[in-house]
């Protein structure tokens, strides 16, 4: 399963989530994009319309998550999981416009994110 993993940050957040990632489908591909240019030039080459991808976005803020919407159509055929900034309601409202599988928040339980995401590793496999 292709992994795209979005985190422009370099904290701990970002490390666990990468940890998570790995031990719920250790057999994945994942690659990581620290900006927003890098995630869209990577989906302009390698989306696959057999829906096999699934990208993971840690929005670290309202700008990024902002950024990320115009790469809606981009991510039209993957599994999306989002993990938003903040449980502000115009936040939520713009993230849900990515059309989530999933979606969390960066101060929310990882645990959970990390169930789902074996769960979809599962059922693509």
């Amino acid at each position: 399963m292709r992994v795209f993993y979005f985190a422009s940050g370099s904290d701990g957040l970002t490390r666990k989530l990468r940890d998570l990632i790995e031990s719920a489908a250790p057999d994945s591909d994942i690659t990581r994009y620290s900006s927003v240019e890098d995630l869209a030039a990577a989906l302009l080459r390698e989306v696959r319309p057999d829906g096999q991808g699934v990208a993971v976005l840690l929005c670290a803020s309202r700008a990024e998550l902002r950024k990320m919407l115009g790469l809606t159509s981009l991510l039209a055929d993957m599994t999306r999981i989002v993990i938003l900034p903040d449980r502000d309601a115009d936040t939520i409202s713009e993230g849900l416009k990515l059309l989530p599988n999933f979606f969390s928040y960066s101060d929310g339980n990882l645990a959970d994110i990390g169930a789902v995401f074996k769960k979809i590793s599962l059922k693509t496999t």
